[in-house]
């Protein structure tokens, strides 16, 4: 009987791919909730600390624009990221790992909001 060529071997069922690129869009989704938190936080603890208005107003018209900039990058990062999961047969552990460290930084912007 003849052997299938190595690349129908490793061949990402349909299914998995479909949820790769849910999941992605899920976590672009939470990706720029995060950019909005982070943007708020980093415009109140200026406040708090009591800088000129006029630096507050510049960081936060400069600020949304690079955390956007930032965000998207990480968008276009995190879809290759996942897709090559799924042809490699890693992407559990991917996905895994990005919603580990994604909740980890997401924590963090919630606790600092809440003590500023």
């Amino acid at each position: 009987m003849a052997q299938l060529p190595k690349s129908f071997e490793r061949r990402p069922s349909v299914l998995l791919s479909v949820v790769c690129y849910l999941l992605w869009f899920v976590l672009s989704g939470a990706i720029l909730w995060l950019v909005f938190q982070v943007r708020g936080l980093l415009v109140a603890g200026m406040m708090w600390l009591r800088f000129n208005p006029w630096a507050v107003r510049a960081f936060d018209r400069w600020g949304i624009f690079l955390l956007g900039m930032i965000a998207l990058v990480a968008i276009f990062w995190l879809e290759g990221y996942l897709r090559s999961g799924v042809e490699q047969g890693r992407f559990w552990p991917r996905a895994g790992w990005f919603v580990l460290i994604f909740g980890a930084v997401a924590a963090l912007a919630l606790a600092g909001e809440w003590l500023i």
